[in-house]
């Protein structure tokens, strides 16, 4: 099965667009699906809005949520339902709301997945993790989402118990494990790394906690800086920068433009292999948004991108050619490059 193309990725953002869901998106839908199914890591889902608290199903219609007025075909994330069983991806509409065409038999309903809102008083420009373990059954098991929030990590902390020491660490926002292996395994969800620890005895009878990992995507040398490292591949989702300044590219993240007049940004080149951006216009008011790459973004060596519409929307993936990081285009739904 082929991964995701261009269009494909960007047909899934499609239907995202207040408003915009012609019935012949779904032909174009099902390709991107099939390729989700297939096993493709580390896509966003992004969802116009979502729930706040429990809502009827079969009732709530184009009823404002969160300060949003949906539009009947919006996607929407429903997350708060009394019985999780309900919570998940699903389609606006005037009548009763149904799940996500492929959603119901679980198919892109996965443990780890993340769904990116983009609208909401409280949840705009917010991501959530489908935190249900692997083998859930959509309809019959409980399937939760949590807010990811990634402030860093703070320091480590040893303590003893019955002459063992355990090092755990300590929360700071976007770690919930009590231990190390917990913490790097829930750091290592978008699988950009198999982790495991390593016990390294020194000379003098000391020992320190280290880290390996496969992919060689880890260069510190103790725990701490390991975490610190990883937390750099979790996506965050951005505040837009404004104009006439750089989009920040220290970590993978998504980035909500919203345009007052005719601005800009810069793009410097990323920061480490595999880490991802996206950038969207979230509001269009007057004047284009252009965003200037340092070194070309495609085959074709462009290097500018403009944002037109509401909706417009670019992903970015790091990769490197001839031993230099630059950005590659993977998806693209109406963003001019030039």
């Amino acid at each position: 099965m082929p991964m995701l193309n261009q269009d494909e990725k960007a047909n899934l953002i499609h239907l995202a667009k207040a408003g915009d869901l012609p019935s012949q998106v779904w032909v174009d839908h099902e390709a991107a699906l099939a390729n989700i199914r297939a096993g493709k890591e580390g896509d966003f889902i992004v969802a116009r809005f979502a729930t706040t608290a429990p809502i009827v199903l079969a009732t709530t219609g184009l009823t404002v949520i969160d300060g949003v007025t949906p539009v009947a075909g919006n996607i929407a994330l429903v997350k708060d339902q009394g019985s999780s069983i309900q919570n998940g991806l699903y389609l606006v509409s005037a009548g009763a709301w149904t799940r996500v065409k492929d959603s119901t038999d679980g198919d892109i309903l996965k443990s780890g997945m993340v769904v990116s809102v983009s609208e909401g008083t409280a949840a705009a420009d917010t991501l959530w993790t489908l935190t249900t373990n692997a083998g859930f059954v959509v309809g019959t098991n409980n399937i939760n989402f949590a807010q990811y929030v990634a402030t860093g990590v703070s320091a480590l902390t040893l303590a003893a118990g019955g002459g063992a020491a355990t090092i755990g660490s300590v929360p700071a926002g976007g770690i919930a494990a009590a231990n190390v292996q917990a913490a790097l395994n829930e750091l290592d969800g978008d699988k950009v790394s198999s982790v495991a620890l390593a016990l390294v005895t020194t000379p003098g009878g000391a020992s320190y906690v280290g880290v390996f990992d496969t992919l060689n995507l880890i260069t510190a040398t103790n725990v701490e800086s390991a975490l610190a490292e990883l937390v750099k591949y979790v996506p965050v989702a951005l505040a837009d920068p404004g104009t006439g300044v750089a989009i920040p590219v220290t970590r993978s993240a998504s980035v909500a433009i919203t345009t007052a007049a005719a601005e800009t940004n810069s793009l410097a080149i990323p920061s480490f292999i595999g880490q991802k951006l996206l950038l969207y216009c979230n509001v269009y008011a007057v004047g284009d948004r252009v965003v200037t790459a340092t070194a070309a973004i495609d085959a074709s060596g462009k290097t500018i991108m403009t944002f037109g519409a509401a909706g417009d929307f670019i992903a970015l993936e790091a990769i490197r050619v001839g031993g230099t990081l630059r950005w590659q285009v993977t998806a693209n739904d109406g963003v001019a490059l030039s």
